[in-house]
């Protein structure tokens, strides 16, 4: 007997341990702490925490600190090659305008202006690939231009002191640069369908925590309909947190689309998952630029059975 409850209670996650969530400043990231904080989640079975930057999320998740991370599309892709076992449990949101190449105006008006400039990028998949595919629109190589690898949480300070002419960052960072007196060079939207954040699983965690998985995305659909139908005060709750006004992160949500369930049904199942040709353009890209080390399989991040995991 005591053996069957051992092996009961290590199957149930109501009594193991939660489902450890992480993720960092992203208006499109916000869904999931808007959830904890109206208590949608049951806190013994999910912890949501926030990192400071992607960096830190990836780490985190590579060390087995956490179960699952809030990532871009890109960085799930460099955790397959590093053989990680992860799959997509949702596609959070598409950006449209949110990351974005700013310059300061006295020295870079332009993007062929870069040349020689200094860049601020974070040390991340998606700087390397906004950094990549700027150059690539300016005619420019990376030896065009002097790369300066800050963390986003340092971003607008570096900005303002000067210690860079141009800066690759995203909101909301891409708001306070602006008040700043920065300029956009290049957003997003000129980069259509390529910038995907994703929430990613540690696969051997799904079979353990399918109640807190449920409970997670069901969260998530919860607080987008809060978002829609309560605005004003989810976005005051929001702001609290990324340190921009009300008005400020419902204006980021205008750059960014982010999938209802319908729309992640058909990203994420089926015989043909719509995320999978955009992931494998991707990877195809991030190889050609040499920001994956090999050729990689985009088929791999798809989870087969997510039907039974989305509410």
């Amino acid at each position: 007997v005591l053996g069957l409850m051992s092996i009961l209670c290590a199957c149930n996650d109501d009594i193991g341990t939660p489902l450890r969530v992480a993720s960092h400043e992203w208006p499109g990231y916000e869904p999931l702490h808007l959830a904890r904080e109206l208590g949608f989640y049951e806190e013994r079975k999910i912890h949501v925490y926030e990192v400071p930057s992607a960096t830190s999320t990836i780490r985190a998740f590579r060390n087995g600190y956490i179960d699952v991370a809030a990532l871009t599309l890109d960085e799930a892709l460099l955790l397959l090659q590093d053989q990680v076992p992860i799959k997509i449990l949702l596609v959070m949101d598409l950006s449209n305008g949110a990351d974005a190449v700013m310059g300061n105006p006295l020295s870079v008006q332009n993007l062929p202006d870069l040349k020689g400039k200094r860049v601020g990028v974070e040390s991340s998949a998606l700087g390397a690939y906004m950094l990549s595919r700027t150059l690539s629109k300016a005619n420019l190589s990376e030896q065009d231009v002097q790369a300066i690898y800050i963390p986003f949480n340092k971003h607008v300070s570096a900005y303002q002191q000067q210690q860079i002419d141009a800066l690759v960052t995203f909101e909301p960072n891409e708001t306070l640069v602006m008040q700043a007196g920065g300029k956009v060079l290049i957003d997003s939207r000129e980069l259509s369908n390529e910038i995907f954040d994703v929430l990613v699983i540690r696969e051997n965690v799904i079979a353990s925590h399918r109640d807190a998985i449920h409970q997670l995305l069901e969260g998530w659909f919860k607080a987008l309909a809060y978002i829609d139908a309560q605005p004003q005060d989810a976005a005051k709750r929001i702001a609290k947190r990324i340190n921009i006004s009300p008005e400020e992160f419902l204006a980021s949500l205008n750059d960014i689309v982010i999938p209802n369930l319908e729309q992640n049904k058909q990203f994420l199942s089926g015989e043909e998952p719509q995320l999978l040709p955009a992931g494998q353009r991707l990877a195809n890209i991030m190889t050609q630029h040499q920001l994956l080390a090999t050729p990689i399989d985009a088929s791999a991040l798809i989870y087969n059975d997510i039907q039974k995991l989305l509410p």
